[in-house]
């Protein structure tokens, strides 16, 4: 026993308040120097851990791994350490504490509960905390993809928790855990509805992150929801999605899982956005074309090499198969509909924000009371809802300019211009 260092140190403290007892004048007694001895124990124990944790951050400052982390991250680190700093004060008070109290004294086996109910605690915040520290320096090095992956952290910390509670129950009751840890399957019912939700999100946030069904970061629509907008996170039990009104809209993760949602990412990573929209031209506005309105439309550089092919086809009796002619163009000669729908044709396949290599379609719809509908069926090659709508805006805009050139109006609802 002598030969143990906390034994040395022990005897050490206790040598120390027997003469700072004798040399302020005081009579021995058992109770001062108990209580005395725990006061410097404590402060001896904490100053031990106080003195652990700069050192470890003086170390972490110094280290290449650490000074490349983000500043986050290096909160994260520092923070972390202190957490495990905060095991050694528990550790060196229940290395001293049992030599300063007799045999007979019952206080050391309170004391030493409280102090191992608080060395449990220290060790769950530092082992969470530690998890903490993993899981952000994975989610900015490794995790590239933004996987919604932070319900599994969350799952362990939460069973840490859980089997540290048992141990704490089981030394405030004076049993084995293993009884407790037996125990438990008959509270196996109760667990499972209180974590249904955590359990739930954790098998959907596995399902949505091995299939790449979702990311931080992307863009989705779940029908009815009040959800449309970037996901900004997910965790074990929601999904925080920020809406195009800057809104928030939260979810349960198996939601998306057991309902279908849109996902606008494909769209973005493939670098082409769609347009698919419709113009009204009035029925009345239709006819054949003239020989001057041809004449006219040749002055246009985009439709003088295609109305004179057509004319010349015409003359010598060939009837163009367009079906097999590669990259026939999408009109005709025969109506000045026609001939519009052959110069939007041409000029989005000469637009530079139009691509080229995916389906282009300018084609008449089912004709309606409000006229004949012409539908532009395109991609533009900017994604960005901005960009995008400037193109599409762009476009339509000739498309409203040019139409009288080919003597065709756009249908709007008449105004009644009798009414005062």
């Amino acid at each position: 026993m002598t030969n143990i260092p906390p034994y040395k140190i022990a005897h050490c403290i206790i040598n120390i308040i027997d003469s700072l007892l004798k040399k302020c004048g005081l009579p021995y007694n058992d109770t001062i120097e108990e209580f005395i001895y725990i006061v410097i124990v404590i402060g001896i124990a904490f100053g031990l851990g106080w003195i652990v944790s700069k050192i470890a951050i003086l170390i972490t400052n110094k280290m290449k791994w650490f000074k490349s982390a983000s500043k986050s991250g290096t909160v994260l680190a520092e923070k972390t350490l202190l957490k495990v700093s905060r095991i050694i004060p528990p550790i060196v008070f229940l290395s001293l504490i049992p030599f300063a109290f007799s045999s007979e004294s019952k206080i050391p086996n309170i004391i030493i509960r409280i102090a191992l109910i608080y060395l449990i605690i220290t060790i769950i915040l530092a082992i969470n905390g530690i998890l903490n520290f993993l899981w952000k320096k994975y989610d900015e090095v490794s995790n590239t993809h933004n996987h919604p992956l932070k319900g599994l952290p969350q799952i362990a910390k939460g069973l840490i928790w859980l089997i540290g509670i048992i141990i704490i129950i089981s030394i405030m009751v004076n049993k084995s855990p293993l009884a407790l840890f037996t125990g438990l399957g008959a509270f196996a019912a109760v667990v499972m509805l209180v974590f249904k939700d955590s359990i739930l999100g954790l098998v959907a946030g596995v399902q949505l992150s091995q299939n790449d069904m979702l990311r931080v970061g992307d863009w989705i629509v779940v029908p009815g929801t009040p959800a449309n907008g970037i996901v900004a996170d997910v965790s074990l039990t929601v999904v925080k999605v920020k809406n195009w009104d800057n809104t928030l809209a939260m979810l349960p993760p198996y939601t998306l899982v057991s309902t279908s949602f849109q996902n606008w990412r494909a769209m973005y990573e493939s670098g082409k956005r769609q347009i698919n929209r419709s113009y009204n031209i009035s029925s009345n506005s239709i006819h054949a074309p003239s020989f001057e309105l041809l004449e006219k439309l040749k002055e246009i550089s985009l439709l003088k090499d295609f109305i004179t092919l057509k004319q010349s086809q015409l003359n010598d009796g060939i009837i163009e198969n367009t079906r097999n002619s590669k990259g026939a163009v999408n009109g005709t000669i025969d109506t000045n509909l026609g001939l519009f729908r052959a110069y939007l044709t041409i000029y989005l396949n000469n637009h530079a924000l139009v691509a080229h290599d995916t389906l282009l379609i300018v084609n008449e719809l089912e004709p309606t009371s409000q006229g004949v509908p012409i539908r532009l069926y395109c991609y533009t090659t900017v994604t960005d809802w901005v960009s995008h709508e400037s193109v599409q805006s762009e476009i339509f805009e000739h498309l409203a300019l040019m139409a009288p050139v080919f003597e065709l109006e756009l249908y709007q609802l008449p105004t009644d211009i009798s009414k005062p």
